[in-house]
């Protein structure tokens, strides 16, 4: 590979404004350059597993371009797991050919691991290591950009950016409506009288409470939901492909989670929550204020609830809010 080539490649993954477009460039500009097949970008998580009594805590990979994939545990593939406890690049036999582990490092934490298979080249695999950290680089201040430094969620700013295009994969989904089974959703939720915990014990201890807050919201979703922290004490999740009995259930499981927690110095905190389908929808403002109609009426009656937009429309406790059926493009 000459200079103007690795310049180039360098070009095209630090021109990327998200961190899925990095990481399609990145696997593109991998396989194009080393003519190995396309590498797969596992992002490492980790999950309580309640299906098994040896696994409490685990720590789990999933396809970052492909979150339709099942995951996998890291403990089961022998490459991943050593490269992601040693931090270094880990090759495993395959027969003629070698599958090839690189850990992807944002500030000293392993997030992601790349898996390829080649018959290796020492030179090759030092410049991949190369690539890799460029990768590395790059994703990390994507990720500053759209995370909210407190909890770590998505920001409002990265909130905006994709809520369109969610709606319109929720709406290519809707050709088979008859067939499906499975929609998506999205709800608010929104700390009790946090002004008041602000108030009272202070703003650092409001941000303790926003951060086990956030804590609780990880343990109870699934690691694929999309989390964000949309403005002070509300947050916003997005869910897909789930069927209404579940979405009530693990609505009402977080709700029940934050009552449950002893918050130190402050004690009990409560949360209400509105939530509502966006299968099919096409204006992201109407979906919000669905959510947000709903939540206000958990207020209404008393707060520590958590209601169904649709549900309150059916039995007649909500007037229901009349949409344009015109989409909406947010900014940044």
């Amino acid at each position: 590979m000459d200079t103007a080539e690795i310049v180039q490649n360098i070009i095209t993954l630090t021109k990327q404004e998200t961190a899925l477009e990095l990481k399609a460039a990145f696997a593109e500009v991998v396989h194009k350059t080393f003519d190995v097949q396309t590498p797969t970008i596992f992002e490492i998580h980790e999950i309580r597993d309640s299906e098994s009594e040896e696994r409490k805590n685990s720590e789990i990979a999933i396809d970052s371009l492909d979150y339709g994939s099942s995951f996998v545990y890291l403990e089961d593939i022998e490459g991943m797991i050593k490269s992601a406890v040693r931090g270094e690049t880990v090759s495993v036999p395959d027969g003629q050919r070698y599958r090839l582990f690189f850990p992807v490092i944002e500030q000293e934490k392993i997030t992601h691991i790349v898996a390829l298979e080649t018959i290796p080249e020492a030179s090759h695999v030092a410049l991949l290591e190369q690539l890799v950290s460029v990768f590395s680089n790059n994703l990390h201040l994507l990720n500053v950009k759209d995370r909210d430094h407190l909890t770590n969620f998505y920001n409002r700013q990265a909130y905006n950016r994709m809520i369109n295009p969610i709606l319109f994969d929720s709406r290519r989904k809707e050709v088979f409506i008859e067939q499906r089974k499975n929609f998506s959703f999205l709800g608010i939720l929104d700390i009790d009288h946090f002004k008041a915990v602000n108030d009272t014990y202070g703003h650092l201890i409001g941000d303790e409470v926003l951060i086990l807050f956030s804590q609780i919201m990880t343990n109870t979703f699934r690691h694929d939901d999309l989390l964000f922290r949309y403005g002070g004490e509300e947050f916003v999740i997005v869910i897909k492909d789930v069927d209404f009995q579940y979405v009530r259930s693990v609505f009402e499981r977080c709700r029940k989670n934050v009552a449950a927690f002893e918050f130190p110095q402050v004690g009990r905190v409560t949360v209400s929550i509105g939530y509502t389908s966006i299968s099919g929808a096409r204006d992201p403002l109407s979906v919000l204020d669905k959510a947000d109609r709903a939540l206000y009426y958990c207020k209404q009656q008393g707060r520590n609830m958590s209601s169904f937009y649709e549900d309150l429309v059916r039995n007649q406790k909500i007037e229901p809010i009349i949409e344009t059926n015109q989409g909406v493009e947010f900014w940044d």
